[in-house]
């Protein structure tokens, strides 16, 4: 079954402005990719509240900003990231109020629209056919970066028991 945009939330778990070494990315970006391929999908934008950058820009294309508390006790290394992370994919998730969700991280952009939203119903599509940032390849790690699926499904894989106490 072919799902329809109106159908789908998009949640963008991330920055708003990222400075790699090699090049800038911001999430206006990621959000243009989404009107472009999946017009008609709402976009909650889920990210820190010192990252209001775009905020401007972002509140006229995006359906819904969350900003959050950075969590001050821990700074960023690449392990312990994967805690912010779950905390902020969550905060998001929990704002969707269609059937399906795409949870995409914000330095990804859609480069197309394929038969990912061809979906089984019984489980969560993982992909690495969005343009981003190369991440290095972890031994028994699902991918971050997109998973698209029926709401629930996408609520019940990030609902970890974490909350900003944990940091």
């Amino acid at each position: 079954m072919f799902v329809e945009s109106k159908d789908i939330s998009v949640v963008i778990q991330g920055p708003t402005y990222i400075l790699d070494k090699k090049k800038r990315i911001n999430i206006i970006n990621c959000v243009n990719s989404i009107k472009k391929y999946l017009d008609g999908a709402k976009i909650i934008i889920s990210t820190w509240e010192d990252e209001r950058i775009y905020d401007k820009r972002l509140s006229t294309i995006a359906d819904k900003i969350i900003y959050l508390k950075q969590p001050s006790s821990i700074e960023y290394n690449g392990n312990n990231n994967i805690l912010k992370q779950i905390y902020s994919s969550k905060k998001g998730i929990e704002q969707v109020e269609t059937k399906y969700t795409l949870k995409i991280r914000s330095n990804f952009i859609l480069t197309c629209k394929s038969n990912y939203f061809d979906v089984d119903d019984d489980r969560i599509n993982l992909s690495t056919w969005v343009d981003g940032f190369v991440y290095e390849f972890a031994l028994f790690c699902l991918p971050d970066c997109v998973q698209f699926g029926k709401t629930e499904l996408v609520n019940e894989f990030w609902n970890v028991n974490i909350d900003e106490d944990d940091f």
